[in-house]
């Protein structure tokens, strides 16, 4: 296997991105992949030993990438509900200026490999919401973290179904992470 950060794997990578802007990647084939990077078959498969490794390094990267946007808007920011924000609006920017990645990446999601990286992204910043809602006070903040991450995640397609930014939808957003916490009522039988 080449090294990750060789110019070629990456030529692949980004041929895969260009794509995905107007197709879908489970239709995707590695012919395609390969004549739109201007390389050899060959050449995809020392860079990766299948289309499933393909994928789950196209995700990966896209992970990354996210993860660095979204580090670097909450940069010096302790935990807290204004943290909270700028790491909210960095991750649905960041979606929405990569439109075909992240609807491209939504077609695989029940692949084995890309859903375990996907689970291990929202555990990463499950734990990094859940520090901001603690922080801010809110009781069960670990609980209300997953939640508040599916929510972002819906957010973010409904905003790529838009191809902008949702007002109503990022404000009700930060409702959400400002609401206090109400007690749990016991189901009537």
């Amino acid at each position: 296997m080449a090294d990750q950060s060789h110019p070629t794997r990456a030529l692949l990578l980004d041929a895969a991105l260009s794509l995905a802007e107007s197709g879908s990647l489970p239709r995707m084939s590695v012919d395609e992949v390969v004549r739109a990077a201007g390389v050899s078959k060959g050449t995809f498969y020392v860079h990766f030993t299948d289309r499933r490794a393909f994928l789950t390094a196209l995700h990966r990267r896209f992970s990354e990438q996210l993860g660095a946007v979204v580090a670097s808007s909450v940069h010096g920011c302790p935990p807290g509900l204004e943290r909270l924000d700028r790491g909210t609006h960095a991750y649905l920017s960041c979606c929405l200026a990569a439109r075909g990645v992240r609807a491209m990446l939504l077609d695989v999601r029940s692949d084995l490999a890309i859903s375990s990286e996907i689970r291990r992204n929202v555990a990463r910043f499950t734990t990094l919401v859940a520090e901001d809602l603690a922080a801010a006070g809110m009781q069960g903040s670990s609980a209300a973290a997953r939640l508040y991450v599916a929510m972002v995640a819906e957010a973010a397609l409904a905003e790529l179904e838009l191809a902008r930014p949702n007002a109503e939808i990022r404000a009700a957003l930060a409702s959400f992470a400002a609401a206090p916490a109400r007690p749990v009522l016991t189901a009537v039988p």
